[in-house]
């Protein structure tokens, strides 16, 4: 007898996009957290696009409702349509971290999406060329513990402010007597009093999360990471990759630092991404061509 279920029937990426989908439905109720408007429509139309292109793939027909996706022209079903979805996934994952119901959905769906790139890089990779047991040690290992101390970077405060007071006047009007304060026009006077407590604003802080363009901090920090794990040494294509992000992710750490411990450890995991990235170009470069 099958055991399939009715969710068998769709890949991993497709599971992300449903999942992406239903906490964006519930990010419209006031109590949810979401991603923001414009971040909403941009997930849920490359989530379309991903959806359809797992379908076809996959052999199985599409809902005639989505028959005009693939009328869309030739240039939207671009080769790194998936890579694109996937680092979003990630990086809203990361952003959206915290208590609630939404959050936990942007986990399971980044590592959906997540786990299915990594399978599918590994089974065009030549036999013997990567294994497990590489990521337990050596720079492999080195690259996850970077990753790591930046993620975490990313949830600790990056910016602080001391509490300061916005005002601590208060006027009220009294009356000599009590008894005529209502009752006789102007039986009382305004008085002054300093009300500290009520007028102060205690110490806040932000997040590495709420930093300028921290979305594409966390792409980039995810496909530099990508790259270095599960990636040929270096990229076959562009050797230089691993270098350019680790750089452009410098840049972006000296426009946007801050005074709190999140900045100054995601900068010990970041010193440890240039170090490997440039480590490994440098053995690129002295391999002998031919």
């Amino acid at each position: 007898m099958s055991t399939a279920t009715p969710l068998s029937r769709f890949s991993r990426t497709q599971l992300a996009v449903l999942l992406e989908a239903a906490a964006i439905a519930l990010s419209v109720l006031p109590f949810f957290q979401g991603i923001g408007l414009l971040w909403s429509l941009v997930m849920l139309a490359l989530g379309l696009l991903v959806f359809v292109e797992e379908q076809r793939a996959s052999g199985q027909p599409l809902p005639p409702w989505l028959h005009w996706v693939e009328q869309l022209p030739p240039e939207v079903w671009n080769p790194s349509l998936h890579l694109v979805f996937t680092l979003l996934t990630l990086a809203h994952a990361v952003q959206q971290f915290g208590i609630g119901l939404t959050p936990p959905l942007w986990l399971l769906a980044a590592w959906l999406a997540g786990s299915e790139q990594v399978r599918r890089r590994l089974a065009v990779f030549p036999a013997g060329d990567f294994s497990w047991a590489s990521v337990r040690s050596g720079p492999r290992l080195g690259v996850l513990v970077a990753l790591g101390v930046c993620l975490l970077a990313f949830q600790l405060p990056w910016v602080k402010h001391g509490g300061y007071y916005r005002g601590a006047i208060e006027s009220r009007y009294v009356s000599e007597d009590p008894d005529l304060l209502g009752d006789v026009p102007y039986a009382g006077r305004w008085r002054n009093d300093y009300n500290p407590v009520a007028w102060y604003v205690p110490e806040f802080r932000y997040s590495g999360r709420t930093r300028q363009a921290s979305i594409a901090a966390l792409c980039a920090l995810f496909l530099l990471a990508g790259s270095m794990l599960f990636g040929r040494r270096p990229p076959e294509k562009f050797p230089e990759l691993p270098v350019a992000l680790a750089a452009g992710l410098s840049i972006w750490w000296f426009v946007v630092m801050g005074n709190a411990v999140g900045c100054w450890l995601f900068l010990a995991g970041l010193v440890g991404l240039d170090v490997l990235a440039v480590r490994q170009y440098l053995a690129h470069k002295a391999r002998p061509t031919g």
